[in-house]
């Protein structure tokens, strides 16, 4: 029976890749044959006779083929490892010289693949949120969001509508829906420990419409954005979670809010938000949007348009 060990091998092969062993390990397996067939024939053998005892000497030659192959092929992949980090090795050690050499080249690089790799970032997360992951709410093709400019294009600034603007948006021909929502800081307190929460003030049936669901309690009703009506509010799951505890009795309890009272009402189902549509509208707070809870000297509220099957936002 052949054994590996016992096979001396003629030479080596250097840096190839694995595909080329197969024709390798047959090429010096003829060699050996042949070189044995000459020995034999030197002693007075004939061709053929020297070439069967070769054969014979040799072995099963399928099976040896096989074994060389496959040590052949671990031996070229180790190599070629090898070889690779020999290379990776001297190249870092030269770019560690020449960036030592001149210093001021290597802040310049530094700063370009860093500008390099944000932009390429920000561009990958723009074409991940625009075309594989497009905003996760329902008739998403039909949101548009709106606001006036004043001056020009190029030195002018956004101004967001304010309620007139907003009443007059809604008799505009193809728009179904407009919703509003604002962005505020609230100083919340349950347990004696206040605390600043990220909140949003939204208009009634605005988080319906985006398809908001609820873990337990209600929605915001109409008269919940009543003048003189009593606070109400909806957590996010997050805030549920780590300021409240994942109580399930946190339905109906009462907090304070900016020094007003406020029941809790609902709380919302894990990955609901707006940063879809507004990367900074994470909120752990919402609250129905009316006068008595806005700055009417600094209106920044936001408005949502929900338009009709068919209906195009101008500019879109």
């Amino acid at each position: 029976m052949f054994r590996l060990p016992e096979f001396r091998r003629l030479f080596r092969f250097g840096f190839r890749r694995p595909d080329a062993v197969p024709g390798d390990v047959d090429a010096e397996v003829e060699f050996h044959l042949k070189m044995r067939v000459q020995e034999l024939m030197t002693r007075g053998w004939a061709e053929s006779a020297a070439r069967a005892e070769a054969v014979r000497r040799f072995g099963d030659v399928n099976t040896a083929r096989a074994e060389l192959i496959a040590t052949d092929r671990t031996t070229s992949r180790i190599a070629n490892r090898i070889d690779w980090l020999a290379d990776l090795g001297r190249d870092l050690r030269f770019a560690v010289r020449e960036l030592r050499r001149n210093w001021s080249f290597a802040v310049v690089a530094v700063v370009v693949l860093g500008l390099g790799i944000g932009l390429t970032t920000a561009m990958v997360s723009l074409f991940d949120r625009l075309a594989l992951h497009p905003l996760a709410y329902p008739h998403a093709d039909r949101l548009a969001v709106a606001w006036f400019a004043a001056g020009t294009v190029e030195h002018g600034m956004r101004i967001n509508p304010d309620r007139a603007s907003r009443a007059a948006m809604a008799a505009v021909p193809g728009v179904e829906r407009v919703d509003a929502h604002q962005p505020a800081q609230s100083m919340v307190d349950n347990d004696g420990t206040p605390e600043v929460l990220p909140t949003r003030l939204v208009t009634i049936g605005m988080l319906e419409g985006l398809g908001a669901k609820l873990a337990a309690g209600r929605g915001f009703l109409p008269e919940d954005s009543s003048a003189g009506s009593p606070l109400v509010a909806i957590l996010s799951h997050t805030s549920w979670t780590r300021r409240f505890g994942h109580r399930a009795d946190v339905v109906g309890r009462t907090v304070q809010v900016d020094g007003q009272v406020a029941t809790i009402i609902g709380v919302f189902q894990p990955g609901f938000d707006l940063t879809s549509i507004d990367h900074s509208a994470r909120a752990e707070l919402w609250l129905p949007l009316r006068a008595s809870l806005t700055d009417p000297t600094q209106d920044r509220t936001e408005v949502l348009l929900t338009l009709a099957p068919g209906a195009r936002a101008a500019g879109s």
